[in-house]
């Protein structure tokens, strides 16, 4: 794409245009601009405004952010966000929330990909803020197939996933897994490649075929995201009930998980977590964003 390559030089673009803004303190981007006091940021005031003591437990009811990231197709945007996230980043403990996920923005090569980062972080450092965790001093760590998790943390847990122009995070005092797939035709290959016997006669039976694809898909990508294995499952080890609203792992010879879902125009969602904690995830909170609510 036309965009993509001159994606190339959009980082270095991005950091010239904030440093010289922010050497320039009559510039519009300057701290006021970005809502940053000399010595604070929103992040900081949001967890100073009252959650917990350090060393509290946090008790977090589960909760959906589903943000619309569109305006960052707009490069004024992108920047405007970019230099926001590298500010706070600045400002921040190394290998913690936030310096993690600017890392992972410098990484994306493409204007697309560089975008959905932006918005994977702003939505997470809105999210862990609003939920009383720091993420400028809470350290992020990995599991061994790449599950995020908060290292010092055993009351928060979270999850990401983002298509298309949304990025989605969940978060609860218990494991979770979660994705967003944006509704694209013809995909009944993949179905045939990655579905069990079960999950395609319900594709059959269902009156609209393509969302039943993507309600399916959903679930097992939100399965293997809640296990932290990733693609190192087998698809066809497990299947999804979407009329019972649970998973059957073959493997284990139980109904493992339960499920919970979401839609937007174009867009379906999924949640999943243990079955013992599936009266807390049909209470699910579902919010819809859109990039300035999250620079609040």
């Amino acid at each position: 794409m036309k965009g993509d390559k001159a994606s190339g030089g959009l980082q270095r673009c991005a950091e010239e245009e904030c440093h010289a803004k922010h050497d320039n303190p009559r510039s519009k981007y300057a701290k006021a601009y970005l809502n940053l006091k000399e010595d604070e940021t929103p992040i900081s005031q949001q967890v100073r405004q009252g959650v917990l003591d350090k060393g509290e437990l946090l008790v977090i009811k589960p909760i959906m952010y589903d943000a619309n990231i569109s305006a960052l197709k707009q490069e004024n945007e992108l920047w405007r966000c970019f230099c926001y996230v590298e500010n706070l980043a600045k400002n921040s403990l190394p290998g913690s929330v936030a310096s993690d996920r600017f890392e992972k923005i410098k990484k994306m090569k493409t204007k697309s990909a560089k975008a959905q980062a932006i918005g994977a972080a702003l939505l997470l450092l809105y999210g862990l803020g609003h939920a009383g965790v720091d993420p400028l001093t809470e350290t992020i760590g990995y599991s061994q197939h790449g599950k995020a998790l908060l290292v010092n943390r055993s009351d928060v847990r979270f999850n990401l996933s983002h298509s298309g122009e949304h990025v989605l995070l969940t978060l609860a005092d218990f494991e979770l897994g979660c994705d967003v797939q944006q509704k694209l035709p013809n995909r009944s290959g993949v179905a045939h490649r990655f579905y069990e016997e079960k999950e395609l006669a319900q594709m059959q039976a269902s009156d609209d075929r393509e969302d039943t694809f993507f309600r399916i898909w959903t679930a097992k990508e939100s399965y293997i995201k809640w296990l932290g294995l990733g693609m190192a499952k087998d698809l066809r080890t497990f299947f999804v009930d979407l009329k019972r609203q649970q998973i059957y792992d073959k493997e284990k010879s139980a109904w493992t998980a339960a499920i919970f879902e979401a839609q937007s125009p174009s867009y379906r969602t999924a949640v999943c977590a243990i079955m013992e904690d599936k009266e807390k995830l049909s209470g699910m909170t579902v919010k819809n964003l859109v990039i300035e609510d999250l620079m609040e």
